[in-house]
């Protein structure tokens, strides 16, 4: 920390550049891609993608045990089969989880380069042949089970969700100014959360009308939605850099290695106000967020099912429930906190932990299966960690930049399943006899540490929230003189 705040000075004088490039470098969309007074954005082609992605996951399990069985009785499954079949689904884990940890070190700088649509072209064109080949080896009821692995090897290779994702949380940041732009990733988390509720809720009605095929097809259908919307609609966010023999080469240069090497240095690099450390430390706090997700998630069925007796349809009723108070809690607390209150990362940090601490304690003592509800309510408000987590990453970094270090972040994030699963797995069948919801006090610890860390990280990183406070005073005090 010494060191960095030893170069802040002539750092500080650097970061000025940058912001100077980057005002020079920002243009609004073509009037073209204005459509009938809407300008087009990434947030509704995000739920649709999103929605599909539940959708089709949500009908894989059985997929798999169908095949594994050759019967669509899967209760008549031996043990043997159903250990197979969750091996099978473990390896598909395993490719979708390494793979994109590889790709994103590429795609984040790439972009950075030469723009974030060619990015979304190709994730959603993976996603279309995938989903696509899902819908098409469904119907062959006597192709062998591993077969169902193909259409993962596709879809990884295309970046898979959490590339997708980490670029349409760039490409927020890109078009938007310092004054909207945490209500648009607020905006952009709470399309995320609409859409797992719309998809857990409508999965089990749309499998029992169209069977595996018409729950492929109908995310097949999602893509094409959402590569027609990239191609026609959706406007580019970066200027293009000059093309080069490596940007006319294979895939366009995207598998470079010089590529990985900007991207550790862009992350690595001493930057003013103690940037490095605070970006370092808010990365830490998403993939531990993430582990927790991802661990929580594996393992609550079966606390719900052995504490309270719940069926999977109680279970995903309790799902939609809480993607639809999460949802409603990360736009009412952007929009409070944020915009309206304009509280400072530390306070924001506060409430929205404090929120997820308290649900998770609730969660691991609840007495009744009304207290989950309870629970979910009060932590309504902790969606807003990864609101404010980006926020604080964005304001660290110039805009040609920010695809680089969010693709280290999507890096870690991708390997988490290999670490969470086996991590709340175990603890859970340690527990399970004598604290079931142990697991719950298990994440609310990690949380803990976690907002002493942002906590840290919002005082190192205080002068650049309040350069970008008067930059909103200015921006408004500019569009209100041309008005």
């Amino acid at each position: 920390m010494a060191e960095d705040a030893a170069a802040a000075v002539p750092l500080k004088q650097d970061c000025e550049k940058e912001k100077e490039k980057e005002d020079s470098e920002t243009k609004p969309p073509a009037k073209s891609a204005i459509c009938w007074g809407y300008r087009p954005t990434v947030e509704p082609m995000v739920l649709v993608f999103m929605f599909s992605f539940v959708l089709a996951y949500s009908v894989l399990g059985g997929l798999f045990l169908e095949r594994v069985c050759r019967t669509s009785d899967i209760a008549s499954c031996t043990s043997e089969e159903r250990a197979y079949s969750s091996r099978l689904v473990m390896y598909k884990t395993i490719i979708e989880a390494i793979v994109p940890a590889i790709v994103s070190l590429f795609l984040g700088p790439w972009s950075d380069k030469y723009g974030r649509k060619p990015i979304f072209i190709w994730c959603f064109s993976g996603n279309f042949i995938s989903y696509g080949l899902y819908c098409g080896l469904s119907l062959i009821p006597e192709l062998e089970a591993e077969w169902l692995l193909l259409p993962s090897i596709v879809n990884t290779f295309s970046g898979g969700m959490l590339n997708l994702m980490a670029i349409a949380n760039v490409y927020i940041v890109d078009v938007s100014s310092p004054e909207e732009k945490e209500i648009r990733l607020g905006v952009l988390d709470a399309s995320q959360y609409l859409s797992l509720m719309l998809g857990a809720g409508l999965a089990s009605p749309l499998f029992g009308a169209m069977s595996y095929a018409g729950v492929f097809g109908v995310a097949v259908g999602c893509m094409a939605f959402c590569l027609l919307y990239t191609l026609l609609y959706l406007p580019e966010s970066r200027p293009r850099a000059p093309q080069t023999e490596k940007s006319e080469g294979c895939c366009g240069g995207v598998f470079e290695l010089d590529l990985v090497r900007e991207a550790l240095q862009s992350c690595l690099r001493r930057r003013p106000y103690y940037g490095r450390t605070v970006i370092i430390i808010v990365v830490f706090v998403i993939v531990s967020n993430i582990i927790i997700l991802i661990g929580e998630a594996n393992v609550m069925f079966l606390f719900l099912n052995q504490k309270f007796h719940w069926t999977i349809q109680d279970a995903q009723l309790f799902q939609f429930y809480n993607s639809g108070v999460t949802a409603i809690g990360t736009l009412l607390g952007v929009m409070l906190f944020v915009r309206m209150l304009k509280l400072s990362d530390g306070c924001v940090a506060l409430i929205t932990f404090g929120c997820k601490i308290a649900g998770y304690l609730v969660h691991a003592w609840s007495p009744e299966s009304w207290y989950m509800y309870l629970g979910g309510a009060i932590a309504a408000l902790g969606g807003m960690v990864w609101v404010l987590a980006r926020t604080m990453i964005a304001r660290m970094v110039p805009k040609d930049e920010i695809g680089k270090v969010f693709a280290m972040s999507v890096t870690l994030e991708a390997v988490t399943p290999l670490i969470a699963t086996p991590v709340y797995t175990g603890f859970f069948s340690v527990t399970i006899d004598t604290f079931p919801g142990a697991f719950h006090v298990l994440s609310a610890s990690v949380m803990v540490v976690d907002l002493i860390l942002i906590l840290i990280a919002a005082y190192l990183g205080r002068g650049a929230a309040k350069e970008e406070a008067a930059a909103k005073i200015q921006q408004k005090e500019k569009s209100l003189s041309q008005s």
